[in-house]
């Protein structure tokens, strides 16, 4: 891949196509990949101490083999097509400040039309957001997706145990937005959110 650098920045094209099962059912859509130099594999979520893999491991009730390279790629993407789950992320070009991942190190040059992909995979009931941070996180790009084509921000509100949830309308149908905690690295670190609890949100 090509990078154009200016200072500490660089802009980079998003590296993965959207991953579109032949029966999709839900779409979790997250922000940016991690830089290339911190992904075990060349896929989703493959940052290391990422605990999103082994999150979806608990809630499928599978067991990923591989933790690197092309066959950790393609256990994942069986999984995801078994079970009828879109990956994709708001983000299509961004600058990336020196080889950092995180979202506040990230700023959006062209977001994906998420509007787009739901009407056109009519199937698709959910929507899970992986981080939740308003303005630059998975959540607010999506609110700045809908501001640019002028579509009403849906209103979110937060339950007890830490869920943010709300409603699409679209069309004749509504889909549901959720929106548990991350399942970065950084708040793993921080021990903010035991891994037992990321796996209770995000069944």
């Amino acid at each position: 891949m090509d990078y154009k650098y200016f200072k500490s920045f660089k802009v980079e094209s998003h590296p993965f196509e959207t991953f579109m099962p032949k029966i999709p059912k839900a779409a979790i859509v997250g922000t940016f990949p991690t830089h290339k130099s911190n992904r075990n594999f060349e896929w989703y979520y493959s940052g290391e101490g990422n605990r999103f893999w082994d999150v979806m491991a608990a809630v499928l009730e599978c067991k990923f083999r591989h933790r690197e390279n092309e066959p950790a790629k393609e256990e994942r993407q069986a999984a995801m097509e078994k079970n009828g789950i879109v990956l994709t992320d708001m983000v299509k070009t961004c600058y990336r400040q020196d080889t950092l991942s995180q979202d506040h190190h990230l700023y959006p040059i062209t977001l994906i039309n998420l509007i787009d992909l739901l009407n056109n995979n009519p199937t698709i009931d959910t929507v899970v957001f992986t981080s939740r941070t308003r303005v630059i996180g998975a959540l607010g790009l999506f609110e700045t997706s809908l501001h640019q084509i002028n579509m009403p921000i849906p209103e979110m509100t937060t339950q007890n145990g830490g869920m943010i949830e709300g409603w699409l309308p679209l069309g004749s149908r509504e889909i549901s937005l959720l929106v548990p905690y991350s399942p970065s690295k950084t708040l793993a670190e921080k021990g903010f959110v035991p891994t037992s609890r990321l796996i209770q949100m995000y069944r």
